[in-house]
């Protein structure tokens, strides 16, 4: 019986340090990944003449961006502004895009990006296979 925790004991701990290992790849991979984008603020203005017609701007921005925008680069909203002058409906959208320092690097921004996600997912089978088993 005490061989048999022991054992247990063993394989938790080596699957503990093969996660541990693991995610210092995936930082590494992470880093490698983020450290072709580069951040720019932007500033949207949609413009309509109801509401109804402002919502439907804003349902066709979500749907084509759905928070993301081109392949080569991604979009985070930080906050949304209402106001209406002259029976004018507005909507300002603040927003970070993070896009590509050089246009040039896109097939190594996508290999990047591909290892980081491949090694994201290997450290979710390992916490799996942890809880699994202990």
């Amino acid at each position: 019986m005490f061989d048999n925790w022991k054992k247990k004991r063993q394989e938790k701990k080596y699957l503990q340090d093969k996660l541990f290992r693991t995610r210092i790849e995936k930082t590494k991979a992470y880093t490698k990944w983020n450290d072709l984008l580069v951040c720019k603020s932007t500033l949207i203005v949609l413009e309509a003449a109801s509401k109804d017609e402002l919502s439907a701007l804003w349902a066709e921005f979500k749907k084509n961006d759905n928070g993301r925008g081109k392949l080569n680069s991604i979009w985070d909203i930080k906050d949304r502004q209402f106001s209406v002058s002259n029976g004018r409906f507005y909507m300002s959208i603040e927003c970070s895009r993070f896009i590509l320092k050089n246009e040039d690097e896109l097939p190594e921004y996508l290999d990047a990006l591909k290892e980081y996600e491949m090694i994201y997912q290997k450290c979710e089978e390992i916490e799996q296979q942890i809880e699994r088993h202990f």
